[in-house]
């Protein structure tokens, strides 16, 4: 992919992207958290255009990615991140509805006072959550992925019997 304004997209994917929330929400902040939140329910919208799209997956992307400009796990690794969102916040203006903004809010303010307590209950309420948001795997797929596993498995040890009695043969 040529550099440009979207190279950053083809890192995005919506089970890494709540792998991070789930993982820095506390290290990155409620303004970053916010802020990706929104982009996220921005892109999730039907009504949202193609290029704004384009952009918010491409700050999302960035968003997702442990090394950039400042690396995350650095004391104010999220400055760089929370600028990325913040620009992309600012050219799809447009298409972020109240509606997107508000479901963000919600989300963030439930999240932050469970981490606040601090609890073993509240991280497992935290852990429900996610759980719900993450994108769960179509039936039919899983199964084709099991299938083709086996089937590797049994490929691969059929070539190492093979080679065995090659062996034993020599």
């Amino acid at each position: 992919m040529a550099k440009g304004k979207h190279e950053h997209a083809k890192h995005y994917s919506e089970k890494e992207f709540w792998k991070k929330v789930k993982t820095t929400a506390e290290d990155a902040g409620k303004t970053v958290i916010e802020s990706a939140m929104t982009l996220y329910y921005v892109l999730q919208d039907k009504d949202t255009p193609f290029a704004a799209k384009g952009i918010i997956l491409g700050a999302l992307g960035y968003f997702i990615l442990p090394l950039d400009v400042i690396p995350d796990f650095l004391p104010g690794g999220f400055v760089d991140d929370l600028a990325v969102l913040g620009a992309a916040l600012s050219a799809v203006a447009v298409s972020v509805k109240e509606s997107h903004k508000q479901a963000a809010r919600k989300k963030v303010k439930e999240w932050f006072k469970v981490l606040k307590a601090k609890s073993a209950v509240g991280k497992a309420k935290i852990e429900e959550w996610f759980k719900d948001e993450e994108p769960k795997p179509t039936p039919g797929k899983k199964a084709k992925t099991k299938k083709k596993a086996a089937k590797k498995k049994a490929a691969k040890k059929k070539k190492g019997k093979a080679k065995s009695k090659k062996k034993a043969k020599s």
